[in-house]
């Protein structure tokens, strides 16, 4: 990988990993997540407009649909985590689990064979998850790991990490089919941002949202250049080097969301923690660079 492409995706990572952040320590984390996704499609809605007058092709509108309604489930059960656990355990699991669980999908769906480096990848991502879970290697003797895996804030992330891996699978679809991954992101937003809406009045009273955005309403907006600056940096990247090894360097966010997490929030067990992100991320790397 060239320095400048390296470089993009260390930006990259170190935003994606600031925007969740940012919704951490939102007041109503649900609605600022809602905020946030609403905001970028505000966004996206000038180059939609002109793609259409240029007749570009958005791929099938059904992959629209689905996978809008996937990122939104991700996006509201990101913040329902950050709302009953650690942005240091919420985060890296969600992010670390769905690479993983993408290979293993992949196997009965795509006919895609992991190799033996794929799997050891794939175990190193599980014990990882222990790691995040451990205070003291009591903890992994005795269980204890096992059981605070099964906590409210990791239960919510790894069923987060099936959503990722889902619009994952679904975006590579729609992306392959539209004139550009631009074309296919924008359509996709439109469907993201009424289901997140209908999830989010679920729990929140319009009010409520409302109240948000006039408290937040500047770190609304940070987060959400945040995390369209964050995309465009990759998609430059895949441009000057191979998609796996951008995939696997972008996910340096999961070690920077752990440093943010007990360094930024104060959030405890520093050690097992960083060492825990540290075998995910190197699992990770496995399962993306895996002939």
């Amino acid at each position: 990988m060239s320095p400048v492409a390296l470089l993009l995706v260390v930006l990259s990572a170190g935003l994606h990993a600031t925007w969740n952040l940012l919704a951490k320590r939102a007041q109503d984390r649900v609605s600022f997540m809602f905020l946030l996704m609403a905001a970028s499609l505000a966004v996206y809605l000038g180059p939609l407009v002109w793609m259409a007058r240029q007749g570009y092709t958005f791929g099938p509108w059904y992959v629209w649909v689905a996978s809008g309604f996937l990122q939104a489930s991700y996006c509201y059960l990101m913040a329902r985590g950050y709302e009953c656990g650690d942005l240091s355990q919420v985060y890296p699991l969600a992010r670390g689990v769905a690479p993983a669980l993408i290979a293993l999908l992949a196997w009965p769906l795509l006919n895609e064979v992991p190799g033996p480096l794929g799997l050891v990848g794939i175990l190193a991502v599980i014990a990882g998850g222990f790691l995040l879970h451990t205070d003291d290697c009591r903890d992994l003797a005795n269980g204890n790991s096992l059981r605070a895996l099964w906590q409210p804030g990791s239960r919510i992330a790894l069923l987060a990490s099936v959503a990722i891996a889902g619009y994952h699978l679904t975006d590579k679809y729609g992306a392959l089919h539209a004139t550009s991954p631009l074309a296919y992101l924008c359509a996709m937003h439109c469907f993201l941002v009424p289901f997140l809406g209908v999830m989010t009045l679920r729990l929140r009273r319009p009010v409520t949202v409302v109240a948000e955005w006039r408290r937040n309403w500047r770190l609304v907006i940070v987060a959400s250049l945040l995390c369209l600056v964050a995309y465009w940096l990759v998609v430059t990247a895949m441009k000057l080097a191979p998609v796996a090894y951008v995939a696997a360097t972008r996910n340096l966010s999961i070690l920077i969301g752990v440093v943010f997490g007990v360094a930024t929030l104060k959030e405890p067990g520093m050690g097992w923690r960083l060492g825990g992100a540290a075998l995910m991320l190197g699992g990770i790397a496995a399962v993306a660079l895996a002939p």
